[in-house]
């Protein structure tokens, strides 16, 4: 499979997430955009697309950010979906995933830095891919804004300070808010760029100073991310096992009579079996 990250900058770095696909032996690649990398023309090739985060929002310009080109960066989420593709953003590509497909982004009512927990909501409780997370669970945050909303999208997570921590937008496109991707070294890179907003940590609820950043333990989210591809990856293979299952039964008439029919089950079988081997399921 092959794994393709969009980088904003060399401090939003991909931590966990890159561990993960590099730990299942995926095939990885990088749009690294702040080194002068160039964004993939469309999502062929691409199986999982994974959006980082960055200092920008959608509105930022080409002039504002040279290298930010938030208007090629939705057409390649939008090619991606289109075509079935797993997609996640993460801060800023949660924002640009919302705004791929329709819904505009809006500003957090609390600007979140630090280690905070979030709450699952009742559709997110429902979830299987997310059972494991608990009721609350602790993450990090390093945002002012939040995702918007498709009519089809629901809100799996909820914090105190924000209202759209994790979006389902499908079962294969997840916008998250929240930063389980975070590592020690990724919060030191973030807090070299994030003086001026850590220097007035004592004026906003959930702002983390520097040395509580530093103290967190970020391991158990961590876990839990690595806990959630696994989850995600059988609940997606069951559901399409299943929606093939439907499909190839729509040939077949199945009243009482066609399931007495045991010369259709044979191909039946066959052409399951050759489905599941084309899918990997």
């Amino acid at each position: 499979m092959r794994v393709h990250f969009i980088v904003h900058e060399s401090f939003e770095a991909p931590g966990a997430y890159e561990t993960w696909a590099i730990n299942q032996g995926h095939d990885v690649t990088y749009s690294r955009v702040y080194a002068g990398d160039r964004l993939p023309d469309d999502a062929v090739g691409i199986d999982f697309l994974i959006v980082m985060g960055g200092p920008q929002d959608p509105d930022t310009t080409l002039e504002e950010c040279p290298h930010f080109n938030a208007k090629a960066e939705q057409a390649l989420i939008a090619s991606a979906v289109k075509t079935g593709k797993a997609v996640i953003g993460i801060c800023l590509g949660s924002q640009l995933i919302g705004e791929a497909l329709g819904a505009p982004f809006s500003h957090s009512p609390e600007k979140e830095i630090g280690k905070f927990p979030i709450t699952l909501s009742e559709d997110g409780r429902k979830d299987e891919m997310f059972s494991h997370f608990g009721k609350t669970l602790e993450v990090g945050h390093w945002h002012n804004d939040m995702p918007g909303l498709t009519p089809e999208a629901k809100i799996i997570a909820y914090s105190e300070g924000c209202p759209r921590q994790i979006v389902a937008y499908s079962d294969r496109v997840f916008g998250f808010q929240c930063h389980m991707e975070l590592t020690l070294d990724v919060v030191e890179r973030l807090i070299a760029h994030s003086e001026k907003d850590l220097s007035r940590a004592a004026e906003y609820r959930f702002v983390d100073t520097p040395e509580a950043l530093r103290a967190h333990d970020y391991s158990e989210m961590n876990q839990v991310l690595f806990a959630f591809w696994i989850s995600w990856k059988h609940v997606t293979q069951q559901r399409k096992h299943n929606v093939m299952l439907g499909k190839l039964a729509i040939g077949f008439d199945f009243n009482v009579r066609s399931w007495h029919r045991a010369d259709k089950l044979p191909d039946l079988k066959v052409r399951y079996e050759r489905e599941a081997e084309v899918h990997n399921w």
